[in-house]
């Protein structure tokens, strides 16, 4: 059961999870908490990359429960997390979530590919320090 976990590079400005082959719930636990936990040991910004454009099969089970275990582990530096390339089951199980959560929805944005997804993470931490500008200037 697989589900690989790691910088993308060495500025650790995002960090990306991604199944390699046949996965279960219990290994997405395990890769969950070990991203939270080093992302959380940054104490610096992050965004949480999930590519699913490789070697993804949904499995069945509690998909809101694991959405909701990710969701209540969320350290304040994780700005956001971009879905790469998720298909209409995932995504239809995450806008649930979103309007579940939505702290999920201020956090959860869609790519279409990793380079899109580094775009996208960029424009959410500008959009989040413009916030932060304004809010200082009221």
């Amino acid at each position: 059961m697989t589900i690989e976990g790691a910088w993308t590079d060495e500025t650790h400005r995002y960090y990306c999870i991604r199944p390699l082959g046949e996965w279960d719930w219990p290994a997405y636990r395990r890769v969950v908490d070990t991203a939270i936990d080093t992302i959380k040991a940054t104490n610096k910004p992050v965004a949480l990359i999930c590519d699913l454009t490789q070697n993804f099969e949904f499995h069945r089970g509690d998909v809101l429960g694991n959405l909701r275990y990710f969701n209540a582990r969320v350290p304040t530096n994780m700005y956001a997390c971009v879905m790469v390339g998720a298909g209409a089951i995932m995504m239809t199980f995450l806008n649930i979530h979103m309007k579940l959560r939505p702290s999920a929805k201020r956090r959860v944005r869609f790519a279409s590919s990793m380079p899109e997804a580094f775009t996208v993470a960029d424009q959410r931490l500008e959009e989040l320090r413009l916030n932060a500008e304004e809010l200082k200037s009221v």
